[in-house]
């Protein structure tokens, strides 16, 4: 079975060119960077260092390599443009971990491409496809989650201002951010969706209060509540009543941006099982570890595929929501298949004591922490089958 990509001849050709300029780029630029396998472990000044090399990868348009040039970034085509990916992933500790933690730029950015007006994609999208604004998602609240038409935090139109009054929790990530995207009720005799709208607002306005939170799987988040926060009218993506579009535009999946988590932690920690189960003379889970092989490629694959129907300008129905259930199936998977090859040891901590530097119990906590991300593994057959049998 082949599992390789190929390309023809063109692609070849540029792809060996932008191989060796980002080569070059990294020996000047890459050192310093990196993470440790517990992202909860990244010091602040670890962290900043990683922002700085983020914004000068954006400086470059490679943050955003598939984005058109005018809204900050390269313009490649995604067959090219994997170089980066490629070249960073085996040059940088842990590349997985650099992304701002909690940063959703990504759906963030393919909300402003279907909804967001000419100005607002002029303004908005070059600091995210720069790598220069850390955006935290604020869905979620204590009696909305995966019902999010159930949320209630309200933004009522003053002037030129909305004000925002509500609670948000399970949002953001480490540290702080930039920007916040926030769904709120701006109609309240509107039916369920259409009464929602959606903002990009600063971070830093009064009337915020941010709680943080320590998770059990080992991540952070936060509860921040909103009481009379005042944010400006231009804050508003598109129109509103278009929330519940931008909350589907973004949460797509088809907007690469940054260096996010998709299916990278499986291909780092997968390939590091199987070398060292071969180093230890691991016997009795070779046939569960041969099927977490197959298993990673079939999801890669439809990675792939996603790409290509991106670049060739294709709708995608039910296509992102197969790969995101997909991939939270298989971490919980993976993860059993781990335990099972390894036992008790695979959830050692101790970096000194632990497999791989305690890489393989992280994963275990990542792959429960995952399930709910986006929506959770119920959400996403319901989301699946709506793209299905879409007319």
């Amino acid at each position: 079975m082949d599992f390789e990509t190929h390309y023809d001849p063109e692609q070849e050709r540029a792809r060996k060119a932008l191989r060796a300029e980002v080569r070059a780029w990294l020996r000047d630029n890459a050192e310093g960077a990196g993470a440790p396998v517990d992202p909860e472990r990244l010091p602040f000044e670890q962290f900043q260092r990683n922002r700085d090399f983020l914004r000068r990868l954006g400086e470059r348009g490679w943050y955003a390599p598939t984005w058109p040039v005018e809204y900050g970034g390269a313009g490649l085509d995604h067959e090219v443009a994997s170089v980066i990916r490629e070249e960073l992933e085996a040059r940088i500790p842990h590349l997985e971990n650099i992304h701002p933690p909690g940063d959703i730029g990504g759906p963030v950015a393919g909300a402003l491409k279907e909804i967001g007006t000419e100005e607002q994609k002029a303004r908005m999208l070059p600091p995210i496809l720069r790598g220069e604004a850390v955006t935290w998602e604020l869905h979620t609240e204590p009696d909305a989650g995966s019902d999010l038409p159930s949320l209630r935090s309200r933004a009522v139109r003053d002037g030129n201002e909305y004000v925002i009054s509500g609670t948000k929790t399970f949002v953001g990530g480490h540290f702080a951010c930039d920007q916040m995207f926030i769904l709120a009720i701006t109609d309240a005799s509107a039916p369920r969706r259409e009464n929602l709208s959606a903002f990009l607002i600063p971070a830093d306005l009064p009337g915020m209060t941010v709680t943080h939170l320590d998770m059990i799987a080992g991540s952070r988040k936060c509860t921040i509540i909103f009481e009379d926060a005042r944010v400006p009218a231009d804050c508003l993506i598109g129109k509103e009543g278009d929330g519940w579009l931008a909350f589907n535009s973004g949460m797509a999946g088809a907007f690469t941006v940054g260096i996010g988590p998709y299916l990278d932690r499986d291909a780092q920690v997968l390939p590091q099982l199987v070398a060292y189960c071969h180093e230890h003379n691991v016997a009795g889970a070779a046939d569960a570890i041969a099927q977490a092989y197959i298993d990673f490629q079939v999801q890669r694959l439809l990675r792939l595929r996603n790409d290509w129907m991106a670049s060739a300008g294709i709708p995608a129905t039910y296509e992102n929501t197969q790969v995101s259930l997909g991939r939270k199936l298989f971490d919980l998977k993976l993860a059993e298949t781990i335990h099972h090859a390894l036992g008790p040891i695979a959830l050692e901590q101790d970096p000194d004591a632990a497999p791989l530097e305690g890489a393989l119990e992280y994963f275990h906590r990542y792959g429960l922490l995952m399930v709910h991300p986006g929506g959770t593994v119920e959400i996403q057959k319901l989301r699946m089958f709506r793209g299905m049998t879409a007319s």
